[in-house]
């Protein structure tokens, strides 16, 4: 697909009337870096690259139109993972070297350069270009983003964490926060934390909820801790949004998964309550029962392990509507717990 994305990038290029200028101006620059925005809306839809384009050979600037499609080009190259194609990576260096004859210590446009070497894996290049930067305080988002994939490349999961906020504090656009969320996120994903990978992705669906890749990422989260419900929800919501090859690899191996047969999670959800309910009802008539010593009796030990262990297991299952349901559920316990008892004791009495 990246391949076939790249030959189409450049049968576009080669229909585009680019500027003539050479020289770069302020208006130029804002319209440059508006396409580098439209770029990070990129998630696999042709358009976007191509609207982006449109935005480059609008600067009036040959060096921002030939760093544009360099950009687009790298954007284009994307595989999977942290594969490029190889191809599409080699004609964008062609086309920054063009503009880099033009403007060779533009930091927006030398920012590519770096990059580049990132996604060619050629790590240490990229560090001297990036030192370069630091040791003359040159900074912008742009130089966060590529340090952030630096050391993810490297696998420094310290330093991607301190990048990211330092790009969260350079971010001027929405379209960089969630960049810069995508980064982190994608870096927790790589390295099996979860956790916090879920958690940056629910600051995404904020900032963009219309992001396949989002709902994408997220169903993978989900399936790997084994939550099919919400893993297939999010995979059909990220097929609503585009059709893209990913998504279906995460639906046929959901498919593969067996539905819960039997109670599901709220006949299970709804039975745990009822149980944490009659314990609670026992551990409160134990606690009643304390003996002269004041030494409360071992089964009431027993019956708070259990306890324990069935709000627990309500946790896991429901949430925080697991804890709010409990007294609801002791409460309806007690009551026909009483009920029972004042019928037997109406009988007895007969």
């Amino acid at each position: 697909m990246s391949n076939q994305l790249v030959t189409q990038i450049i049968d576009f290029v080669n229909h585009v009337n680019w500027p003539t200028l050479g020289s770069i101006t302020p208006q130029s620059q804002r319209i440059y870096e508006q396409g580098l925005d439209r770029l990070m809306l990129y998630r696999g839809d042709p358009k976007v690259l191509l609207a982006a384009l449109k935005i480059f050979s609008e600067t009036n600037s040959l060096p921002y139109a030939y760093a544009g499609v360099a950009a687009t080009l790298m954007s284009a190259s994307y595989d999977h993972g942290d594969v490029y194609d190889q191809t599409g990576l080699a004609l964008a260096r062609i086309w920054l070297e063009k503009a880099q004859s033009y403007e060779a210590h533009r930091l927006e446009i030398n920012c590519l350069e770096a990059d580049l070497y990132v996604r060619e894996k050629q790590y240490s290049h990229a560090r001297l270009i990036l030192d370069y930067f630091q040791q003359n305080r040159l900074q912008s988002f742009q130089v966060c983003r590529i340090e952030m994939e630096y050391w993810s490349g490297v696998r420094n999961l310290a330093e991607v964490e301190r990048w990211f906020e330092r790009s969260m504090q350079c971010a001027l656009t929405p379209a960089h926060q969630t960049d810069a969320l995508h980064h982190i996120a994608g870096c927790y994903l790589r390295n099996q934390n979860l956790p916090k990978a879920l958690a940056f992705y629910k600051k995404i669906e904020k900032l963009s909820p219309q992001d396949p890749w989002l709902w994408h990422n997220m169903s993978i989260i989900y399936f790997r801790l084994k939550r099919y419900d919400k893993a297939r929800r999010y995979n059909q919501k990220a097929l609503s949004l585009m059709e893209f090859l990913a998504a279906r690899n995460v639906e046929k191996d959901l498919k593969a998964v067996p539905r819960a047969r039997g109670f599901n999670k709220w006949y299970q959800f709804f039975l745990l309550s009822l149980i944490f309910g009659l314990l609670t009802i026992v551990a409160y008539t134990q606690v009643q029962q304390i003996e002269a010593s004041g030494i409360i009796r071992v089964r009431t030990s027993v019956v708070g392990a259990i306890f324990t262990a069935v709000f627990v297991a309500l946790y896991k299952l429901a949430g925080i509507w697991g804890v709010v349901a409990v007294p609801f559920c002791a409460s309806v316990c007690m009551f026909l717990v009483g009920g029972i008892k004042l019928a037997v004791e109406f009988i007895m009495d007969e």
